[in-house]
């Protein structure tokens, strides 16, 4: 397979990774004002991963097979690596996802909710939570150590970030096999363009949130930030 083949899938895969993250954080709003955009990231990231892959395979079997220089076995190679990635990504990376950020994060979070009130700008209970306490940088530093390290919160954490090799985590790879095959077949019907690998990746996205419930992938995708987004200010705030 020609290396600039290579090139061009890990360039579709980046780029599809890229504007999955940046939908999902456009669909919650919650996330918008009082949480940096790292923690933005890091909240939509395990939300948008188990599809990363899959979505990708479409845009980048269709430009393989488009420029014509690729064998059909080189081709099965392909397909066969992005569904072991499906795999990988799904069962192992995004559980990871779900690990807790670093603490600068949540202390970033607390100076911004404190500027936002001193503009005259309330939330009901953190606000009062936060002029009853009337901690120092220092002391919110230590209450969230000790939450750290709380057995509880230690157990919550290897449970979210646990590998899952469930039905659902290989039903992802055979999509992603799917997807593979399709983009294979849609590029042998002509010279495929960036611009028809972006249509079919654009109309497969609408499919999968249409079709078969996948919408309610990203609804409960923007309800499950919002949970997180919930807990981890309980986080600040106990």
């Amino acid at each position: 397979m020609p290396r600039i083949a290579l090139v061009k899938a890990s360039a579709v895969l980046v780029v599809s990774t890229v504007l999955l993250v940046l939908i999902q954080i456009g669909l919650n709003t919650q996330l918008t004002a009082d949480f940096p955009f790292e923690m933005r990231i890091w909240l939509a990231l395990p939300l948008v991963l188990p599809l990363a892959v899959p979505l990708a395979m479409l845009p980048v079997m269709m430009l393989i097979r488009g420029a014509g220089r690729t064998s059909a076995r080189a081709a099965a190679i392909v397909v066969f690596a992005g569904t072991l990635l499906t795999l990988v990504t799904t069962g192992w990376l995004t559980p990871l996802a779900w690990s807790d950020v670093r603490d600068s994060l949540y202390e970033e979070v607390e100076l911004r909710e404190a500027a936002r009130e001193q503009a005259g700008s309330y939330s009901y209970p953190s606000t009062a939570v936060r002029q009853i306490r009337n901690e120092t940088p220092e002391q919110r530093v230590q209450r969230r150590e000790a939450f750290r390290s709380d057995p509880r919160h230690v157990a919550n954490q290897a449970n979210l970030t646990r590998p899952r090799w469930t039905r659902s985590t290989f039903m992802m790879a055979a999509l992603g096999a799917a997807l593979g095959a399709l983009g294979w077949a849609l590029g042998g019907l002509g010279r495929t363009k960036v611009i028809h690998a972006a249509g079919w990746w654009s109309l497969t996205w609408l499919a999968m949130m249409i079709l078969d419930n996948r919408m309610q992938y990203w609804l409960n995708g923007l309800q499950r930030s919002r949970e997180l987004t919930r807990g981890r200010s309980r986080k600040v705030d106990h």
